[in-house]
């Protein structure tokens, strides 16, 4: 009853409550790995047995994860024997899932496709499970608890304040809401750091050990990257052999085998087993080998590479709050602040070095307050330093930027993060907690439920006013507009464009939407596949009479070549046939290819010439052309056109060759860049570059003649601006093409 009067109840009971949010908000299969890691508590309720591992384990559905030590499995395999494994968790791939795309919007951030018929048997059992992965939480916290209070015991407040912390840390939160061994092994790991400092503040002894011993072999029953902790562990072993503690060596030495020896036998009790096994059957101790069956897996030698400063980036923002597989993420901004505070509390831990030294030499050969600080706060850093390094190492044989793999050493982190924020001012560390606390509380709402909804559906009010293009792909579905929300885009840019559909009748096939822009000869400059609802919609699960819109973000390629006005392309599209659902309008004819259009603008630079003289909105400032042309031949003239105006027309370019006496010879009209860059689409400021062909008619004979440029609306006739006189062309005889 004590206990349940502490503040650490508290911040147990608002972790439990933040947990079933988050519980609530991460969709089934979408936390790291989910579907591998359910697949072993599945292969343990059914077969009964232990997943193979090697090739044989990553062919089947528990794939790298096959490897494992099954403590956590077995756990978790309790609650989730209560519902079943019938009907069976399925896994449906989203292959538009990319990792790449924009963090903070929703856009395929799904791996799996989510019907509305996943309930019950094993989809319950799999939330049942997401209970053990919630109580490693509460454990995760009562023992790093105990660990700051055993390493900072003169500090009122800082083992809660470290508690608070890592109950309120997104990813801690994150990773105890789904079906994950990470935090259970980040658990037990922490307790075995703690039964060290105790060993280092109290003295060793066999019973010491043997709990030691035991916790390290739970940590390395749930993830074998806890071993780890065994490097501090080793050396407090060998600070307790030098008897620094008590004084005399031999002493120490007694004591550290006694409690080597124990700690020894505790692991090899509860996990020894294992590790015994994983080598006979598999020729492995770890069991590592499975992950190298990933495709994008090296596995070579081990060396001194230089570090991949993106992908410790990405492990960084992976530790603090990354959801997903770590493809859903708040920010930039919100991560300095995690890295300011970090920076703050290495200052502090410089300040307590110099701090102590000062007070040493002041002292001489007076005994120092609290002497065993500094061996503790050494043997944290080095549980850290050693975990960095082992994934310096992992990430050379696989691609796994992860904050989570820290975790191991997550109480050391935390205790010494709390060390130096209460050096520098106490506040600091009894209230870092509020950082990660706000962004908690509004990541399931902010970031993780919106990046998993589906689109809002139209009422028949919002119908009304969009109208419908009435455009029929097969019987599944009916294109009721798009519109690009953007009138111009530049390369590199994102072009979000609206896509408007209806669903017409039922179909158990899962269809892609294209989006397409195409230019000339009918060439895709830019194009976006996905599934509807950006990946959360999908065509098997759509209800015959809903509306709803999507904006699907089409990528500007940055080698954009020219500067045009695309046509927009749309459409269905079956993949498992690669076939386009055929089309039709209202009338029941066979619509035209595009459905809008969008001027995207290519990176070039911008001239420094200055604007041509003149009045007219479009004024004309150079061609280009050769001197001479062959008679019944085709020239290329090139006009270099400089809008000072915007113009609301769509006015076509004349090119008109005369003789001496004024009279046309021979004429080449026609819009600008062929029809594929209007007028009344260029912008105040711009220079465009305009290509033409100009056909010499056979009966033209050979001379000099003149050649002026223009431009006229089509509709009236009206010339804009006066007409420029290009220069004289020479037509000669000779063979014709």
């Amino acid at each position: 009853m004590r206990f349940l009067r502490q503040p650490l109840w508290l911040v147990l009971a608002a972790f439990v409550a933040l947990s079933s949010l988050y519980i609530w908000a991460i969709p089934p299969l979408e936390g790291s790995d989910e579907f591998e890691h359910f697949a072993y508590v599945t292969w343990l309720i059914e077969q009964r047995t232990f997943p193979v591992q090697g090739e044989a384990g990553w062919n089947s559905p528990v794939r790298q994860e096959s490897g494992q030590p099954p403590l956590y499995y077995g756990l978790a395999s309790l609650p989730a024997r209560l519902a079943g494994t019938q009907p069976p968790v399925i896994f449906r791939p989203n292959p538009y899932f990319r990792y790449d795309l924009a963090p903070a919007r929703p856009d395929n951030k799904n791996t799996a496709l989510h019907y509305p018929s996943d309930t019950g048997g094993g989809w319950r059992g799999l939330y049942l499970a997401r209970t053990i992965s919630m109580a490693s939480g509460v454990l995760l916290i009562i023992t790093i608890y105990g660990l700051t209070h055993t390493v900072l015991p003169h500090r009122p407040g800082a083992a809660l304040g470290a508690a608070a912390f890592t109950a309120f840390m997104p990813q801690v939160l994150f990773h105890s809401s789904h079906v994950s061994n990470d935090i259970l092994a980040a658990a037990f790991g922490t307790l075995a750091l703690w039964v060290l400092a105790r060993i280092v503040r109290f003295g060793g002894s066999s019973m010491r050990g043997l709990a030691l011993g035991a916790a390290l072999g739970a940590a390395a029953l749930v993830k074998v990257n806890t071993l780890v902790v065994g490097l501090p562990v080793a050396l407090g072993l060998a600070w307790l052999w030098l008897g620094r503690d008590r004084g005399s060596r031999r002493a120490g030495a007694v004591q550290a085998l006694r409690t080597g020896g124990a700690a020894a036998l505790g692991f090899a009790a509860v996990a020894g087993w294992w590790f015994v096994r994983s080598r006979r059957l598999y020729g492995s101790f770890l069991g590592l080998d499975t992950h190298c069956y990933q495709e994008l897996a090296t596995c070579g030698p081990i060396g001194l590479a230089r570090p991949n400063l993106v992908a410790w980036r990405d492990t960084f923002r992976s530790f603090w709050a990354a959801f997903g597989l770590a493809n859903i993420r708040p920010p930039d901004w919100v991560y300095w602040i995690f890295a300011a505070l970090i920076g703050l509390a290495v200052l502090g831990l410089i300040r307590l070095i110099g701090r102590r030294q000062q007070a040493r030499r002041a002292r001489g050969t007076a005994a120092p307050d609290d002497p065993h600080l500094p061996v503790l706060l050494l043997l944290m850093a080095v549980a850290v330093a050693g975990n960095v390094l082992l994934l310096y190492v992992w990430m050379q044989q696989i691609l796994a930027a992860y904050g989570r793999l820290l975790f191991p050493s997550l109480g050391a982190i935390i205790t010494l993060l709390i060390a130096g924020l209460w050096e520098l001012h106490p506040r600091l560390a009894r209230w870092a907690w509020l950082l990660p606390c706000v962004l908690a509380v509004a990541a399931p709402f902010w970031l993780i439920r919106p990046a998993y909804a589906r689109p809002p559906f139209l009422d028949d009010a919002t119908l009304s006013e969009k109208g419908s293009v009435g455009w029929r792909y097969g019987d599944v579905a009916e294109l009721i507009g798009v519109t690009p929300l953007a009138r111009s885009s530049a390369a590199g840019e994102t072009l979000p464009v609206e896509i408007c559909w209806r669903a017409l009748n039922e179909t158990d096939t899962n269809y892609t939407v294209f989006l397409q822009a195409v230019g000339p000869d009918e060439a895709i400059v830019a194009d976006r596949y996905t599934y509807p609802g950006l990946g959360s919609y999908p065509t098997a699960i759509w209800e015959p009479g809903r509306a709803f819109c999507d904006v699907v973000p089409l990528p500007i390629p940055i080698d954009l070549s020219r500067t045009r006005v695309y046509r927009l392309s749309v459409g269905l599209l079956d993949d498992g046939i690669d076939q386009r659902l055929p089309v039709v309008d209202a009338a029941d004819h066979t619509p035209p290819p595009f459905v809008g259009e969008v001027r995207l603008v290519a990176s070039a630079p911008v001239p420094d010439d200055p604007p041509p003289p003149g009045d007219a909105a479009i004024r004309l400032a150079g061609a280009t052309f050769a001197a001479a042309w062959p008679e019944g031949s085709e020239q290329a003239v090139v006009l270099r056109w400089f809008a000072a105006d915007a113009v609301p027309s769509d006015y076509t370019v004349f090119l008109h060759l005369r003789d001496d006496a004024g009279q046309l010879a021979a004429q080449a009209d026609g819009p600008p860049l062929n029809g594929w860059y209007p007028t009344s689409w260029w912008s105040p400021g711009e220079w465009i570059v305009d290509d033409h062909n100009f056909t010499l008619p056979p009966t033209l004979p050979p001379g000099v003649y003149h050649l002026v440029a223009g431009l006229y609306d089509p509709a009236s006739g009206q010339r804009l601006g006066e007409e420029q006189p290009l220069g004289a062309v020479q037509i000669v005889a000779g063979a014709r093409p």
